[in-house]
């Protein structure tokens, strides 16, 4: 017996407290078994040859443990019986399914038998209400004993179990899947059933198709009567070195790997998981046991298994039949645990005191070495928490905006005062209403609803309750001036990078930009991290039928599943809203500022939305799940299209199950098909696509929504040296660790010692305790608001505080700006989150840390902005961008419309400072318009002023050297190039910069203007430039691919497309200003309904 012991957090998460947990452990060994104690201690000085069967022994004694430490032991027991109570359905399944029945009829006999009249002469014989293939299992093996005596029950049971197994009928039937499902023989170009369709693509038959509706769990797993199955049908072969699943299939010669029929190579399981070992517990009952098998080389196992990963199972030893399902496995371990009283107490404690670690059984005191990682996707929290394991203290930094955790489950900052959880429950929520973390990159945005996205909350919580060792900064993009010798100003002994995947690929083809058509990175960000897919959401995402997605890998499946099950949400909440509108204040009041294409669309959502909103009513008046399937492709449909066969797919020879499972949601795979051309309509949407096919013969398909999935290219991090002794690639950015979340993973587990040798051979750079480092990171780099004003007319400026954005803006830059969700208020139908803004940092004070920030309100989350309250904590990303150029000793054109003047205060002051004259032309609609107007005249030499509206003051000047003009910014720089306001104190002959800031409108007004009415003013030698307001989303560089903007050089007429928001200050010559008009109009419907919205709903608050 142990010790009683008062849980708490101290005790569970404090290096004394497990200290004293490991002394109460190795005394309860000691009472087991005081040989195994001996061999134990020993074992943690030098590992025993047979490691396998010591922890194998080891394993239940530390069940045992823990069921007593955590007052479980009930809970255990029944764990451990109900899986034993199982074992007579594999045993039946072996020696009575395979080995008898199947062997005696064929599937010619076995379709000639009436399955159900023998199944229910069996019940009645059973005295059964229904078939219960547990209580089957037993009278079969005690009928087997005595043969003779069961011979007709025998004979009807082999013809029930053939039927079961062999006939279409019988394996429609879910009762006894774990009974009657065989393995079957693998034929690798034809993993699973398809037919052919309309454009000869790959489908599933109508028989097979999955409902799906909206954005819950799609795939729960296995039941644990299935999942048993795999650990049973596993042969065991680690005791014998044969364990592929986790070393690899290696070749005869011993150099290499084996490839499979598809050409992949067989690794195994690339973080060399104990498989063997685990499976041989969960056949004895011990999950807790297993579970701490995982633990020693996957201790972030809920970032792994049923639907991440499959190394393990493709490299199975099983390669003529099914393989064993080890990912399944591996989740039900975990699911079986976190069902448990304290089931994630348990977990957590096993990721940081885990006995059968016998490596590193315990945490290792501090260090006192700070190490910054950088990204907290799989490579960046499986790192920090193997450094954190080592004692040092880690600082995460990520670009994405990380939602803050509830107080009581991580506590107030460097406390230990948060609640021990005794029901996981509290941790899980609906997919389709949790508040997106944010946390665990590609995980959070890129994987569909597949995945428990719970689970990158327990992730968290394994590293947020270990503060101050371990400190999280979201909105904190590595770059630009926080670079690698600044980190080292900051104390930070190494640089971890796991930033992930780099830019997508990119596609030249006419209209590649136009209205309709979006990159995979584009899409998926929007909808999961932005959260469109929410029925409360306000973000804007306007999808079209029919879509097609260009790609054949796993990015592209998902794209595909996601676009149909979005269009189904769109629909819906946009009939949903409008209605509620029209109620509101009528039809013509809604549409009153809709363009006809707007009508258009929106007639189109509407009738879509009214037939999905009808089948849904109907499906629940008959008890079923809707069929929007049927409905989506009447519509159009879904369609992949690869340029290679659907064998040949990344998506079909690395992720069959995920391929199979997109089809059986509805979509079609059409393969070998090349791209000639996209095409749109008079509206500027895309209209449809051309492709030939590999016989060359040309198809065209009709297509609103065309979605690009070519895969990334490389992460390149700005200003890091490779050679750098003092920054360490993983992940993404490591090419031996590229290509998957567990690949990722698996660069952390074999990186991290390397990386803490290396940092001991230098002292720390940095002194302070890990409380005080903790606490000045956050200090530095965390964002409130000090004060709000309206500035002018719906003008709002932001003062904040951000001690890092105010010291590393340079003029030009631009920040991401939001609220956290969980802090903004919400009504039954809308929470009232605001998508991300760019602003600028309309002037800063580095020694205070504060920062101006203008916004314009209109509408919809630039409106929200007036809700924020003083000293409320907001995600600010930043600053981004390129620095705008600043020329020295040159004249220099600035033209600001509206708001694009906040951007020329910084600006101006600069190239003033840099011993340039600046000529500022300060666009606005009316007088009243202006704002920070001694801010403009302090940037600027002379100021030529703009009004579009009738003037009734002519008198404002304030500068004798200044004019005043009525009309746009491009009439009025030709009124004063031609000397109509008078004496010119700066010539436009003489200007060799120019920058324009404004609306796409004005900005191209100002290019039409240079090439035509003021060409002959201008220098011909003299250089422009645009500062491109395109559509923007991550705003970290060359990532999601929202604000690409297209190129046209108009000499060559060469075509280049460029991210906005990695250089923002575009040649004015090239810049393709249809196209970012066409970019910034994408969601225009959207965007009006949601304005229209969220006025609506703020009566409601």
């Amino acid at each position: 017996m142990i010790k009683n012991f008062s849980l708490s957090p101290d005790l569970l998460y404090t290096l004394p407290g497990i200290e004293q947990i490991d002394d109460a452990f190795l005394i309860f060994l000691e009472e087991e078994s005081s040989l195994l104690h001996d061999l134990y201690l020993k074992a943690r000085e030098c590992p025993p040859k047979d490691e396998s069967a010591f922890l194998l022994e080891l394993a239940p004694i530390l069940e045992s443990f823990m069921a007593q430490f955590f007052e479980i032991e009930k809970e255990v027991f029944l764990l451990q019986k109900s899986i034993s109570e199982l074992a007579p359905l594999y045993l039946c399944r072996r020696l009575f399914v395979q080995r008898i029945a199947l062997k005696e009829f064929s599937f010619e006999e076995a379709i000639t038998f009436d399955g159900k009249k023998l199944e229910q002469e069996i019940v009645t014989f059973m005295g059964n209400k229904a078939f219960d293939p547990l209580a089957f299992a037993h009278e079969i093996l005690l009928w087997l004993k005595r043969p003779e005596d069961n011979e007709y029950f025998l004979k009807i049971s082999k013809q029930y179990a053939a039927w079961r197994v062999l006939t279409p009928d019988g394996k429609s039937l879910s009762s006894g899947r774990a009974l009657f499902s065989i393995p079957h023989k693998l034929d690798f170009q034809n993993l699973f059933e398809t037919i052919t369709g309309e454009w000869g693509e790959k489908r599933v038959s109508p028989h097979h198709i999955k409902r799906r509706d909206g954005f819950n769990l799609t795939d729960p797993g296995h039941p644990l009567d299935v999942v048993l199955k795999e650990t049973h049908y596993c042969i065991l072969c680690g005791p014998q070195g044969k364990d592929s699943c986790s070393k690899g299939l290696c070749t005869k010669t011993g150099e290499g790997f084996v490839k499979n029929a598809l050409g992949v190579e067989l690794k195994g399981c690339p973080l060399k998981q104990k498989i063997s070992e685990m499976n041989t517990l969960v056949n004895q009952g011990h999950m807790l046991g297993a579970l701490a098998i995982i633990c020693i080389d996957n201790p972030m196992t809920a970032a792994t298994g049923w639907r991440i990963c499959n190394d393990c199972k493709q490299s199975c030893i099983y390669q003529k039949q099914d393989p064993v399902d080890v990912p399944s496995i591996e989740t039900q371990i975990l699911k079986s645990v976190l069902e448990l009283p304290f089931g994630f107490e348990i977990y957590s404690l096993l990721t940081r005191w885990n006995p059968l670690n016998i490596r590193y059984p315990l945490p290792s005191p501090q260090t006192g070495y700070k190490i910054l990682v950088v990204g907290m996707g799989p490579a960046g929290f499986t790192l920090a928490h193997y450094l954190l394991n080592a004692g040092h203290a880690v600082v995460a930094c990520d670009g994405l905006k990380i939602e803050p955790l509830p107080t009581s489950l991580v506590g107030e900052p460097e406390k230990l005062d948060f609640k021990l959880i005794k029901n996981t429950d509290v941790i899980f929520q609906d997919l389709s209403d949790r508040v997106i973390g944010g946390f665990g990159g590609v995980m959070e945005y890129g994987i569909t609803s597949r995945w428990n996205k719970n689970f990158l909350t327990i992730i968290r919580l394994l590293l947020e309750r270990r503060r101050p060792n371990f400190t999280l900064l979201g909105n904190t993009r590595f770059g630009g001036v926080f670079n690698e010798s600044f980190a080292k100003t900051m104390g930070f002994d190494h640089i971890a990078l796991c930033v992930g995947a780099g830019p997508p690929h990119l596609l030249s083809v006419n209209h590649g930009l136009a209205k309709g058509v979006r990159y995979a990175s584009d899409f998926l960000m929007n909808l999961q991290l932005g959260g469109a897919f929410g029925e409360k959401s306000l973000a804007n995402l306007v999808i079209r039928l029919p879509i097609i997605v260009l790609g054949g890998g796993l990015t592209a499946v998902d794209t595909a599943t996601e676009a149909q099950a979005y269009y189904c949400s769109q629909a819906l909440k946009f009939l949903e809203r409008y209605e509620a509108l029209v109620v509101h204040k009528g039809q013509e009041a809604v549409q009153s500022i809709w363009s006809q294409e707007d009508k258009e669309i929106g007639q189109e959502f509407l009738y879509h939305g009214r037939c999905l909103r009808e089948e849904r009513n109907l499906a629940f008046k008959e008890k079923r799940a809707p069929h929007f399937t049927e409905l989506i492709q009447k519509w159009g449909g879904v369609l992949i299209a690869y340029r290679k066969s659907f064998q040949e797919s990344p998506a079909y020879r690395l992720n069959p199950e995920e391929l199979k499972s997109a089809l059986e949601e509805g979509i079609g795979f059409l393969e070998n098909v090349s791209l000639v051309s996209m095409e749109k309509d008079e509206n500027g949407w895309i209209s449809g696509i051309k492709l030939q096919r590999d016989n060359q013969e040309t198809i065209e398909i009709a297509a609103k929504s065309i979605v690009i999935a070519y895969g990334t290219g490389p992460n390149s991090p700005e200003n890091v040296l490779k050679d750098a002794p003092n920054v360490s690639f993983f992940g993404e950015v490591n090419p031996l660790f590229s290509g998957s979340v567990v690949k990722a993973m698996a660069s952390a587990k074999e990186g991290w010692p390397v990386l803490s040798k290396t940092i001991k051979k230098s002292l720390p750079l940095c002194p302070l305790s890990y409380e005080m480092f903790s606490k000045k990171m956050m200090d530095f780099f965390e964002a409130r608001v000090i004060k709000l004003s309206e500035i002018a007319p719906k003008i709002l400026e932001i003062t904040v505080k951000s001690v890092h954005a105010a010291r590393a803006f340079r003029p030009g830059q631009f920040f991401r700006f939001q609220q956290f969700e969980s802090n903004v208020p919400q009504t039954a139908r809308t929470r009232f989150g605001m998508e991300g803004i760019a602003l600028t940092g309309a002037e800063v004070d580095p020694e205070s840390g504060l920062l101006s920030l203008i916004v314009l309100q209109m509408g919809a989350s630039t409106d929200l902005c007036s809700s924020l309250k003083v000293g409320e904590h907001v995600a600010l990303m930043g600053p981004t961008g390129m620095p705008t150029e600043i020329p020295t000793s040159q004249t220099v054109l600035l033209i600001g419309g509206g708001l694009g003047n906040a951007v020329l205060f910084s600006v101006g002051k600069a190239m003033r400072e840099n011993g340039s004259r600046v000529l500022y032309v300060a666009g606005y609609k009316k007088l009243q318009d202006r704002f920070k107007v001694d801010k403009i005249e302090g940037a600027a030499d002379c100021i030529l002023w703009c009004m579009e509206e009738n003037l009734t003051d002519k008198n404002f000047l304030k500068r004798p050297q200044d004019f005043i003009y009525q009309g746009s910014v491009t009439e009025g720089l030709l009124a004063y190039a031609q000397g109509k306001l008078g004496s010119t104190p700066i010539s436009l002959e003489d200007v060799q910069h120019v920058l324009a800031i404004g609306s796409q409108g004005m900005m191209e007004a100002v290019e039409i203007a240079r090439q035509q009415s003021l060409k002959p003013y201008l220098s011909s030698s003299h250089k422009a430039y645009a500062s491109i307001n395109a559509p923007m989303q991550c705003m970290m560089k060359e990532i999601c691919a929202q604000c690409l903007v297209s190129h046209k050089d108009p000499e060559t007429g060469l075509e280049t497309i460029v991210f906005s928001c990695s250089a923002q200050d575009q040649n004015l010559n090239t810049v393709d200003f249809s196209c970012l008009k066409d970019r910034l109009n994408q969601n225009h419907l959207a965007e009006n309904l949601t304005r229209q919205w969220i006025e609506y709903e703020k009566g409601r608050l």
